[in-house]
């Protein structure tokens, strides 16, 4: 069994405020440019993962509202949608592909490590696309993700990694200070230890791109199990 690292967290009290202006400035052309590269990389997972959602579903981290756009276009057993993120300017873009949506729709600004406006057990999907890697505290991020699914729900993750490759992790870990400050993006963290350490009961994980970037379809801890660091 891993035993959970105390890691200190790079962290301001602007840090937010500095996340959401970064999101926000960029947001009017994310698609054409970085969401276009972030594309390439994950390949198809974006639509595997649309095609794994079901019930009343939380997007945490919606952006631009790619995968509302997705789930527009294939047939999926969805309730409803409710999709958050920090960023006002993501928002606005997201709430393009709201019409014609053939279930409910929710947009709302929120912290992904702040979940109280749900109650606990809330939905039967929660999901996230490359944004644990923003988010200041993912445990607490995910920490919240599980307390508002359901216990027979799931979570379903696009994250990316640390290179499992000794020499693509040095790269990675050089480049990770100019990320973070560019786009507040910890390219070097280890989400997938992550979520077995904290004891998510992990049902797939799928990995390409020299295994950086992994599709995660897991289980919330059972009560009582969930372990913290």
């Amino acid at each position: 069994m891993h035993r959970l690292r105390r890691v200190a967290q790079d962290r301001s009290p602007n840090d937010l405020q500095r996340i959401a202006r970064i999101y926000d400035r960029h947001a009017p052309r994310w698609d054409e440019i970085e969401g276009r590269g972030e594309n390439k990389v994950v390949g198809d997972y974006r639509d595997r993962l649309v095609r794994l959602l079901e019930g009343d579903v939380l997007e945490v981290g919606a952006g631009t509202g790619d995968t509302l756009r997705r789930l527009k276009r294939m047939p999926s057993p969805i309730a409803s949608y409710t999709g958050i993120d920090l960023s006002t300017g993501m928002l606005a873009e997201a709430e393009k592909h709201v019409p014609g949506s053939p279930f409910p729709v929710t947009l709302r600004q929120m912290n992904a490590e702040n979940l109280s406006a749900f109650a606990t057990d809330s939905f039967d999907t929660v999901t996230a696309s490359l944004v644990l890697c923003t988010v200041p505290d993912a445990e607490a991020a995910l920490r919240e993700m599980a307390r508002v699914t359901r216990p027979d729900g799931k979570i379903v993750l696009i994250e990316h990694v640390l290179a499992p490759n000794a020499i693509v992790a040095v790269g990675m870990k050089v480049l990770a200070p100019l990320q973070r400050r560019h786009m507040a993006c910890h390219i070097d963290r280890r989400t997938d230890h992550l979520v077995r350490e904290m004891g998510f009961r992990i049902e797939r994980d799928d990995a390409r791109f020299l295994g950086i970037v992994h599709l995660l379809v897991m289980r919330p801890p059972r009560e009582g199990t969930m372990r913290t660091r």
